[in-house]
């Protein structure tokens, strides 16, 4: 049994215990607290199981292009400030980049790190 399932069973027995000594004490607390729980019951079921599950992606996840897939460590010039996403010239070709942390000023010699779907992510040479 998941862990997510254990914490959800004891939620229910703390709700059933609560449900007992609130009926012990007041009959129409009682009432309403068995109400509650027959109603919290499903959801906290159905709660544990969607946490027993991973979790599906918001989006699909980005693949490499092979055009630019080949192009990973080698380096190239920016033709425009990355701020974070502009143009780099590499093997006489503008291609659309996008700097991997910070800003690139134009003309500095910058290294491609990874590919993404329409761009190429790079990083200063230093």
């Amino acid at each position: 049994m998941k862990t997510a399932t254990i914490i959800c069973i004891a939620f229910e027995v703390l709700l059933l215990v609560a449900v007992v000594l609130s009926y012990r004490l007041n009959t129409l607390l009682g009432i309403i607290m068995t109400f509650l729980w027959s109603l919290s019951a499903g959801f906290i079921f159905k709660l544990g199981e969607e946490l027993d599950e991973p979790p599906e992606p918001l989006h699909k996840k980005e693949t490499r292009e092979p055009k630019f897939e080949r192009l990973i460590g080698s380096s190239g010039i920016t033709v425009s400030i990355l701020n974070p996403a502009g143009m780099i010239e590499i093997e006489n070709q503008r291609i659309e980049a996008t700097a991997f942390m910070g800003l690139i000023e134009s003309g500095k010699h910058v290294e491609i790190v990874d590919a993404k779907s329409n761009t190429v992510i790079v990083k200063e040479r230093r």
